[in-house]
């Protein structure tokens, strides 16, 4: 009987590492990015993104997630600094897309682990100038798109997949704000 608690107690601990991450990450700031000041009164930024919430797609398993962090990021990012029109930046897609890759039958497959998930995230934003006074008349347009792709291991611990989760959100959202500062910048930024 005592042989049997040990055993049940085993097999309840070892189920206990495949829970949720125990990591705590850090929290994406954006302090590390250049505002970008805007030739606009205000800015307003919506999330329009809808996540299927199934297979192939996983961004809801992300965290942050990476409309959230869009979000975050373009509200510190887009400064309002003059004029009377309004910027509306609107996130479209913000996706992550997982592909099982195929199964490696090689001795070098066997020996040692390669990647067996990819990854593909999406980033698209939609930039518009309107009048405040007739806001679908569209005074000026541009659009962004970012994009990463990440392999992972199918075997990662939840602190693993949840780092690798963070890494590609934060090079995604990198990537995004270097397009903004190439052509948000020059399509809306004030010039100097």
């Amino acid at each position: 009987m005592k042989y049997a608690w040990t055993l049940m107690v085993a097999v309840l601990l070892a189920g206990c590492t495949a829970g949720p991450p125990q990591t705590v990450l850090p929290d994406m700031t954006f302090a590390n990015m250049t505002p970008i000041r805007i030739d606009a009164a205000k800015v307003a930024v919506v999330d329009r993104y809808q996540s299927p919430m199934q297979r192939p797609d996983v961004e809801y398993d992300f965290s942050p997630q990476p409309a959230v962090a869009a979000e975050k990021m373009l509200k510190r990012q887009l400064v309002a600094a003059g004029g009377t029109d309004v910027l509306r930046a609107v996130i479209e897609e913000a996706s992550v897309v997982r592909k099982d890759l195929p199964a490696h039958s090689s001795l070098t497959g066997i020996l040692m682990q390669a990647p067996a998930v990819q990854l593909t995230a999406v980033m698209k934003v939609r930039f518009e100038l309107f009048d405040p006074a007739a806001p679908d008349i569209i005074l000026g347009h541009a659009e962004v798109i970012a994009r990463r792709v990440k392999t992972i291991d199918e075997g990662l611990s939840p602190d693993e997949r949840a780092r690798a989760y963070f890494d590609l959100t934060e090079e995604l959202m990198n990537n995004l704000n270097a397009g903004m500062q190439s052509v948000i910048k020059k399509t809306f930024g004030v010039k100097d």
